[in-house]
């Protein structure tokens, strides 16, 4: 039987009264024990649970509970389309928790249309829990596919029990900004959370205004994921790791005469953590 069934020799047949009006043995007389009430109960549930066309439940009360009759005993256990519902609530909660947009919720390999521009990147995607690779650097144009194909891939983490984390990098960084201000958590927890989960994804890398505060940030999350072992990073860009080096190197708040490695660091924990996969082609949104 499943974990979820609730054995028992005098089960409860409160709330089942509705089917009562359907029972077998109506107008034949009164059962003998109590036993024979609860069969008859069971029976006529497993009954209509035999017409069942999935959720919600189409008894006249909405119990989800399907009946086994063996050795003498009654045993209730959740039906299967009930579960299937539970297991796609627990989705949708770790969905929301994820981050991931909800645009691309539900969406799945089968959704993404594949071209010759783009097949390298999917079969790379389709293989990544098992590749052994620590994450993937997304880049090109705008609207070619990088953001959508990431949330899949969030997507199939979490329906593998992963923990996922799709992060905007510019909202990213309003979360440290209200840290230094003394608001919101502090930084520690920030960047525990970005360091523990199986997956993180930094969407939009490169978009952000390049301070030394962003370059400073960035190098303290890649650094934390860098030193984790059994974690995926992904991060998507319409900047070249090469652009983003040079960008990070000559931020804009930079006092003249000094010099700054934040992007040569950022580069440099890329390459080792991800691989670069060119998304190639026009925007696939017009």
């Amino acid at each position: 039987m499943s974990n979820n069934s609730t054995t028992t020799k005098n089960p409860t047949t409160v709330g089942l009264t509705p089917i009562a009006d359907s029972l077998s043995f109506k107008g034949k007389g009164t059962p003998k024990t109590g036993y024979d009430l609860r069969k008859a109960y069971a029976l006529e549930a497993k009954k209509q649970c035999a017409q069942c066309k999935g959720y919600p439940c189409r008894k006249a009360v909405n119990t989800f509970l399907v009946p086994e009759i063996q050795n003498g005993e009654i045993t209730w256990g959740h039906c299967e389309p009930y579960k299937a519902y539970l297991r796609q609530e627990v989705l949708g909660r770790k969905f929301r928790y994820a981050k991931i947009p909800p645009r691309y919720e539900e969406k799945t390999f089968a959704d993404y249309k594949v071209d010759s521009l783009n097949k390298p990147a999917v079969d790379f995607a389709k293989t990544l829990q098992t590749s052994g690779y620590k994450g993937a650097f997304f880049y090109g144009g705008v609207g070619t596919g990088k953001t959508f194909l990431a949330a899949i891939i969030a997507q199939e983490f979490l329906k593998a029990g992963k923990t996922v984390l799709f992060e905007k990098v510019a909202d990213l960084l309003t979360e440290f900004h209200a840290v230094y201000r003394g608001e919101g958590a502090s930084e520690d927890t920030l960047l525990k959370n970005l360091y523990e989960v199986d997956l993180l994804v930094l969407d939009d890398f490169g978009l952000e205004k390049a301070t030394q505060f962003t370059g400073v940030t960035l190098c303290k999350i890649l650094d934390s994921r860098y030193n984790k072992n059994n974690v995926v990073t992904i991060i998507t860009s319409n900047y070249s790791l090469e652009q983003i080096e040079a960008r990070l190197n000559n931020p804009s708040d930079l006092p003249e005469g000094d010099f700054c490695l934040n992007g040569s660091r950022i580069y440099d924990r890329c390459i080792e953590i991800c691989k670069p996969i060119l998304f190639k082609g026009n925007s696939r949104r017009r």
